[in-house]
């Protein structure tokens, strides 16, 4: 989601600036990056490269994705706020980032920590961050343009994943909720593409990658794909990364619920051998009407389905449940019948439900729905409602229950 700035809150970094000189530094050496902190109101992140990846600077978060993209996230009345920056602010915010890190750097530091660091390996990390300048931000954003073609969304969980795009866009695409792929067209990529895509990441991000987590294959629907090249796949990521301590922690991908009837326990199976951990499913609600204001196909059963076979197979699952959808007409329909199909899902503790709360950006058609069959639509306390009488209903009597947590899409950043 693209998030427009509307709001005009900015550090006051000069107030900052004017007690650098007698700031107490803390520099964190890092196996994959490098922080600097005057206090815990002022922290700079940087990634193995020396570009800044997070800050918090005057009670305000910065986020830089892969693709320069800046996000700032802070609180005002009680309500979490979420902007893209500026140029004005990217460049201020660097300017300030610089003039912190040569002061740090120029013998201000007396607290470093780092790890297993030799002096000269040190010494280059400190030249990295000091000899950025904001063009090399820009060239980095034509780099990333050339590897990726836009990640629109992730689970949250993976957010710190390496994205390898073996799918272009979504092979449905006709939900009225989402208008991330409207005019993508869907491919899947041919299997050697995808591994000169997967070296031309590795080349791209460089010491960088030692900040991925996990291999996230995108873009939507990715597991449709049929099973020989998935293993094909698998394997060839296999040769490429680390799995296990300390590296990546395995494979993860979205998975729909009409497509997949297609595939079997064995079929899942084979990615389970593989490295393959975790599949995200689009459940949005247990209500058939819902699902139809959505513009869906399948059904909730079918969902259930593919999230019991997958877990028949090894493979834990992300459960993506919509709250704020069906109106004041389905409002309880939702709640029942979501609690109902959620609970005969054979979930544990490998395993979470988002709650994701339905946001209007403008660009979808589900109002459209709505006012069609004359249907008003709930307010945002609606959905909070929602989410709550959900949770408050599922696994009642089960100790290894699924984690449950919020899917908050305006965060997102890659």
């Amino acid at each position: 989601m693209i998030v427009k700035n509307f709001n005009k809150r900015f550090p006051d970094y000069e107030k900052i600036l004017e007690n650098l000189e007698s700031a107490n530094f803390l520099v964190n050496f890092k196996k994959n990056s490098i922080s600097i902190s005057l206090d815990i109101f002022t922290v700079l992140t940087y990634d193995l490269r020396g570009f800044l990846i997070y800050g918090i600077a005057d009670e305000i978060t910065f986020k830089r994705g892969l693709g320069n993209r800046f996000l700032k996230i802070y609180r005002e009345n009680a309500k979490k706020q979420r902007f893209d920056l500026t140029d004005f602010e990217r460049k201020s915010l660097l300017n300030f980032a610089k003039q912190v890190s040569e002061t740090c750097f120029s013998g201000k530091a007396k607290n470093v920590n780092h790890e297993n660091y030799t002096q000269a390996e040190l010494e280059n990390f400190i030249q990295k961050i000091n000899s950025k300048n904001y063009e090399d931000y820009e060239e980095l954003e034509e780099l990333y343009k050339k590897n990726y073609s836009p990640v629109m969304i992730l689970p949250p969980d993976q957010y710190l994943a390496l994205v390898v795009q073996m799918t272009v866009g979504c092979s449905y695409n006709k939900c009225s909720f989402c208008s991330f792929y409207k005019d993508v067209e869907f491919k899947i990529k041919p299997v050697q593409e995808v591994k000169n895509h997967i070296f031309g990441l590795k080349n791209f991000l460089g010491e960088a990658l030692k900040l991925r987590k996990s291999i996230f294959l995108g873009d939507a629907n990715s597991l449709l794909a049929p099973t020989k090249y998935l293993v094909e796949l698998l394997d060839f990521l296999q040769t490429q990364f680390e799995f296990g301590r300390g590296n990546f922690s395995g494979v993860y991908a979205f998975v729909d619920n009409f497509t997949q009837n297609f595939k079997t326990k064995n079929d899942y199976q084979k990615l389970a051998e593989r490295n393959f951990k975790r599949a995200y499913i689009g459940f949005e609600t247990g209500s058939q009407n819902v699902l139809r204001l959505l513009n869906k196909p399948a059904t909730p059963q079918d969902a259930r389905d593919v999230v019991n076979r997958l877990k028949e197979s090894g493979i834990s699952v992300g459960v993506i449940l919509m709250t704020g959808v069906g109106g004041k007409k389905y409002f309880d329909e939702h709640i029942e019948k979501s609690v109902e199909v959620i609970n005969q899902m054979n979930l544990d503790s490998s395993d979470i439900v988002y709650f994701s709360e339905f946001v209007s950006y403008g660009m979808q058609n589900y109002l459209e729905f709505l006012h069609r069959e004359g249907i008003e639509d709930n307010a945002e306390t609606d959905s909070k409602m929602q989410t709550e009488a959900i949770k408050s209903r599922l696994f009642e009597n089960s100790r290894d229950k699924p984690k449950l947590t919020k899917y908050e899409i305006e965060e997102f950043i890659y």
